[in-house]
């Protein structure tokens, strides 16, 4: 790997990297508007361990509360109102999704992907 190499290992096969490229693009720019400090250092393979305040959200519920708080800025940096659809489509998601067990939900993101 060389400079200038990134990853995105959050996304997986159901993401839309449009999406979550124009997403990622959007909060460093208003990172860099709001001057928000640069916590995390660049990490080779071997330092990528985070600490327990570096994790990502657990759920796709706790992901969404995330969202939801930086929603309209994120909408202005984009120039669309696609995060509040994506908040919308998704909270639907996961009440539709609640009552099924583990293994269903398991068997069904199978059968899509």
């Amino acid at each position: 790997m060389g400079p200038g190499y990134w990853e995105v290992r959050c996304a997986d096969a159901m993401t839309n990297m449009y999406l979550a490229v124009a997403g990622i693009l959007a909060a460093g720019l208003l990172g860099m508007q709001n001057r928000e400090p640069l916590h995390w250092k660049d990490v080779s393979y071997a330092g990528s361990i985070q600490t327990k305040s570096a994790e990502l959200p657990a759920n796709l519920e706790q992901s969404l509360s995330q969202l939801e708080r930086v929603s309209e800025e994120l909408s202005e940096a984009l120039g669309s109102r696609i995060p509040g659809h994506y908040l919308h489509v998704k909270r639907h998601e996961v009440e539709a999704l609640k009552h099924l067990s583990s293994q269903q939900l398991y068997q069904l993101l199978a059968t899509l992907i």
